[in-house]
């Protein structure tokens, strides 16, 4: 994570402005992950969405996700708390409105954030490994 922002218009002013953007590194708009993309040879700038973030999310999930260490009734009041917590944050689950969220600290951006784990709906973690044996020695279908 090199750089978080408010707004893809922020993200895209840093990208255009940035004279040898980091490619392939990850940025936040608005809490979401995106890859910046650079091609040198043309001067490309791209910001294509990551799903890094989700499927992160995704493999939490599968496991049982710990008890919440807080709970608050609005996104406000759990904000307030993470940043009143001293760093680094070790990451935690939280509670706000009864849905479940990953709260942590990306020390390299000095960046608090709250992802619900909601996030991750819709994505699964592929877990199919290749059969044992040579490809001769599996039956053809």
């Amino acid at each position: 994570m090199v750089a978080s922002f408010d707004t893809r218009e922020q993200a895209e002013r840093w990208l255009k402005s940035h004279p040898s953007p980091p490619h392939c590194a990850h940025i936040l708009i608005v809490g979401r992950y995106h890859t910046v993309a650079y091609d040198r040879a043309t001067n490309g700038r791209y910001l294509p969405t990551s799903l890094a973030l989700e499927y992160y999310l995704a493999s939490l999930k599968e496991g049982s996700v710990p008890a919440a260490v807080a709970s608050f009734e609005t996104r406000q009041e759990a904000e307030a708390w993470l940043r009143a917590q001293s760093a680094p944050l070790r990451p935690a689950w939280v509670r706000i409105s009864g849905e479940v969220y990953l709260a942590v600290y990306h020390p390299n951006i000095d960046h608090r954030a709250l992802y619900p784990l909601s996030m991750a709906d819709g994505y699964v973690i592929n877990t199919e490994v290749e059969p044992e044996g040579s490809p001769s020695e599996r039956s053809q279908p």
